[in-house]
């Protein structure tokens, strides 16, 4: 009996823990967000490092991440983040087209327009399944 009540107790608290976690992690999101909207570069890089140590796996932070780190002309960094959303998900077309961005920043002029292409193509197979209905 002893045993299933530690058992239980142990179980909610890591419930509780990971809401607490995932709450901060938004709340560090959003702080990131007003940081990028008022230029405030470095102080929103801040945040989403901040939301990404709470949550690995924010694929949305490390967008902007590197946005904001593109815009600070960090573009490496903007890169690496570029590259980690899409890792997680190969169909998201602003990584694409920010990434696309950073390389020509940088002199990679061939892979900027593979990028922009690439995100082209996903805006192009986004617009066709609307206009089929798949919305």
């Amino acid at each position: 009996m002893k045993t299933t009540i530690i058992i239980l107790i142990t179980f909610l608290a890591v419930i509780y823990s990971n809401r607490i976690c995932s709450q901060t992690a938004n709340e560090h999101y959003e702080q990131g967000i007003k940081y990028l909207d008022q230029q405030q570069y470095q102080e929103s890089v801040q945040s989403f490092d901040a939301t990404i140590k709470l949550d690995t796996a924010y694929t949305r932070a490390f967008l902007m991440r590197g946005l904001a780190k593109l815009y600070n002309e960090e573009y490496f960094g903007a890169i690496e983040d570029f590259n980690k959303v899409i890792e997680y998900n190969p169909d998201n077309r602003d990584a694409y087209l920010y990434r696309s961005q950073a390389k020509e920043k940088i002199g990679d002029i061939g892979g900027a327009k593979k990028d922009k292409g690439k995100s082209d193509d996903l805006l192009n197979e986004t617009e066709n399944e609307e206009d089929l209905g798949f919305d």
